[in-house]
């Protein structure tokens, strides 16, 4: 045998092994039906350098790295277990679950009893515009609040808490929801702070022996209550515990 054949044979090997690799390699799979849904077909597509999506509109996806990513939420009936997870939507689970980091950029709803090994409450501290007399709370600030401070102007500045109706539509949905913040009186001497009530669907409470004017220096922790949520006519108790430093 020659040198000239040895070299087509040498080709001819090599043309059937990467001829047989290319044949038996996993390929992309384009459009690949896995179902009706509801009247429409459903989709599994498939792209080597994207990952897998699913779904009509790409409802769904998993990338190269194995993330999951959806544009609506999960819900899950068994065990829900991972390291790490963000949703930006809802998060549906009826069985176990398990992780050992979670973020939420929306609100999470628990049905049921939760145990906790610890909880460490959150919150922005939100400074309420100064100098001015009078102010009422929006629900976004009595929600998201943890500290809410406040330089009045006057010796009987008025603070009016958030309306029921609105703290129930923005964060409290649920008849028995209770939630809290401090309320800091940052003012000079002698400037006080009066919380009154924004209707008759909120019942202002104080303990035994206080009272609902927070003097400078003062602290006070705010509580409401959701006693009803309703569409119509929800109401809440707000509870005002002042707090002054300690002798």
């Amino acid at each position: 045998m020659n040198y000239k054949n040895i070299i087509i044979l040498i080709l001819a090997v090599a043309l059937l092994v990467f001829g047989g690799l290319y044949i038996f390699s996993p390929k992309p799979v384009e459009n690949l039906g896995i179902g009706e849904v509801t009247g429409e077909q459903w989709w599994a597509v498939t792209h080597a350098h994207e990952g897998m999506y699913f779904g009509t509109g790409r409802q769904a996806s998993i990338d190269r790295s194995g993330a999951i990513v959806t544009s609506g939420g999960i819900t899950n009936t068994g065990a829900f277990t991972g390291t790490t997870g963000t949703f930006s939507s809802t998060l549906g689970v009826t069985g176990a679950f398990t992780g050992t980091s979670g973020a939420f950029s929306t609100t999470l709803a628990v049905v049921g009893e939760t145990n906790l090994q610890r909880l460490i409450q959150g919150g922005t501290k939100t400074t309420l515009t100064a100098t001015s007399t009078a102010t009422t709370l929006t629900a976004a600030q009595v929600c998201n609040s943890s500290i809410i401070q406040w330089d009045v102007s006057g010796t009987s500045s008025t603070l009016t808490m958030a309306s029921t109706s609105l703290v129930v539509a923005d964060c409290a949905t649920q008849t028995g929801d209770r939630f809290g913040f401090y309320l800091d009186n940052i003012s000079g001497s002698g400037e006080n702070i009066t919380i009154v009530t924004n209707s008759g669907n909120m019942t202002l409470k104080e303990p035994s022996g206080g009272d609902v004017v927070i003097v400078y220096t003062e602290t006070a922790y705010i509580e409401y209550i959701i006693t009803l949520a309703s569409s119509t006519d929800s109401t809440s108790d707000v509870i005002v515990t002042s707090l002054q430093e300690a002798d």
